[in-house]
């Protein structure tokens, strides 16, 4: 598959993957489609001014995955998948990771987190910290996956809502992200497993 350069990306080395999707920075002009998708996936999403001032956020950077030209012409939403991160000094927090429910098992959260994790390290971060439902195994088989360890249990941290009850959330943290370069290198092998699944999928739904 062919790797071409992103005009979007700030990092010299960092391709984007042709196909059907391409990942870069999340903007303004995107919140209308994470508002929507924020409702699908989370039973407690954010409002979208939060986004708004995050993107603001001089110490936060937000990546989505976005269909390509192609992708749209496939029938794939518009946003995929989007993450953010927050950086300071060498302690890195993962604020947010979606993937579009319609393509779940397409590998896109991964390929976000790993996205997330390479511009971490990128701005000096030697760890990196995040939260998960205690019910939400698949998730954090994917942090675990990806060189997390559970370090401890905040109680009640997520809030009761029409669906579900109060929940614990599992502490996570990466102590050795790993250098950039290997990061680089998982970040497109991620790429473009989830190019391949989005093309099988799309092909699917042709039938």
């Amino acid at each position: 598959m062919m790797v071409m350069s992103d005009k979007n990306a700030v990092q010299p080395g960092n391709p984007t993957i042709a196909g059907l999707a391409l990942l870069n920075a999340l903007k303004e002009a995107d919140l209308d489609h994470v508002d929507a998708l924020e409702k699908r996936c989370f039973d407690s999403p954010w409002p979208r001014d939060a986004y708004a001032r995050e993107l603001h956020n001089p110490f936060s950077f937000y990546k989505a995955i976005r269909s390509t030209e192609a992708g749209k012409t496939a029938g794939l939403a518009p946003i995929l998948a989007y993450g953010g991160c927050h950086v300071l000094g060498e302690d890195a927090h993962i604020m947010t990771v979606a993937a579009h429910p319609d393509y779940r098992r397409c590998g896109l959260a991964e390929w976000i987190m790993l996205a997330l994790l390479t511009d971490a390290v990128e701005r000096a971060a030697a760890a990196v910290h995040l939260e998960a439902r205690e019910s939400n195994r698949a998730a954090i088989g994917l942090y675990e996956k990806l060189g997390f360890e559970q370090v401890g249990l905040r109680r009640n941290y997520y809030p009761a809502t029409r669906t579900s009850p109060r929940e614990d959330a599992i502490l996570m943290t990466s102590f050795n992200p790993g250098p950039s370069e290997q990061l680089y290198e998982q970040r497109d092998a991620a790429a473009r497993r989830a190019q391949m699944k989005l093309q099988h999928a799309t092909a699917r739904e042709k039938r």
